[in-house]
């Protein structure tokens, strides 16, 4: 049943890597229709894609190579699984989709280190609303220690691509400029590239229960929620997002979220 899901989920987003366009409309195209492949009552997947990108603010330090925000990324993803009515497995994953040009992607300094380095990152992130006692950003601390908080998805014409931060470290020239990656590279001391796997691969690895990806537990599920939020999966005080989510032009945010009812 998982694979199935991976697999048309995977094939959904070829086939619009293929149809051409910015990353901001392949990733559009693709969140819409991803809900095609629910197999109710055992799998729903719930998709939005808004024209706003929600970003962090840093605290300490107070900036990487100079720049003060960070986008948590392109697309959200979210995997529940239920059994006899309650949670057992409950993650999620951000995702930066990159389109490859000849094999390769610029990876953005800030974005690459906020991703590997986010355990050890302050930084604020939606509102604390009290009533009568006005607005006060909310610093995360020591958020996930999980190496998959976020990843980077590779649109090409072949096949979509997940890179692991861990691997994408592994060629970091160090510096503050922008840098190119080749997901399809082997690492220069090891015969193969471990880290890289085809989207389907990934989404096994983060649909099996308690697979890849930051647990949604006490902390890390209010930081989730402020997201949801946003969308209006979750009710609350309007006020918990603002300033944290900014109109684009072009482009903007996807959340994706699979619900497994496991058998009893």
């Amino acid at each position: 049943m998982i694979a199935s899901i991976a697999g048309q989920l995977c094939e959904i987003l070829r086939a619009e890597s293929n149809a051409g366009g910015t990353e901001p409309q392949i990733i559009e195209r693709f969140t819409t229709k991803a809900p095609l492949v629910s197999l109710p009552p055992r799998v729903t997947v719930e998709s939005v894609f808004v024209h706003q990108k929600p970003y962090a603010y840093f605290v300490k330090p107070a900036d990487i190579c100079g720049k003060s925000r960070v986008e948590l990324g392109d697309i959200l993803f979210i995997i529940k699984r239920l059994q006899n009515g309650k949670v057992r497995d409950y993650r999620f994953t951000f995702a930066q989709a990159k389109r490859l040009t000849n094999g390769a992607s610029p990876i953005e300094v800030h974005q690459f280190r906020f991703y590997r380095d986010v355990a050890d990152i302050d930084f604020k992130f939606g509102n604390s609303v009290f009533q009568l006692a006005g607005i006060s950003p909310i610093t995360w601390k020591k958020l996930s220690a999980s190496s998959w908080f976020g990843h980077y998805l590779f649109l090409n014409t072949h096949w979509p691509i997940v890179s692991a931060i861990g691997l994408i470290d592994a060629h970091f020239p160090g510096g503050c400029s922008a840098f190119p990656f080749s997901p399809l590279a082997p690492h220069p001391f090891r015969r193969s590239s471990i880290g890289t796997y085809s989207f389907d691969e990934f989404l096994l690895k983060f649909l099996q229960l308690r697979g890849v990806g930051v647990g949604a537990t006490s902390r890390s599920k209010e930081f989730l929620e402020i997201i949801l939020k946003r969308v209006g999966w979750v009710v609350d005080p309007p006020e918990e997002t603002k300033g944290f989510f900014d109109e684009v032009r072009e482009g903007g945010f996807a959340i994706i979220r699979v619900t497994i009812t496991d058998e009893e």
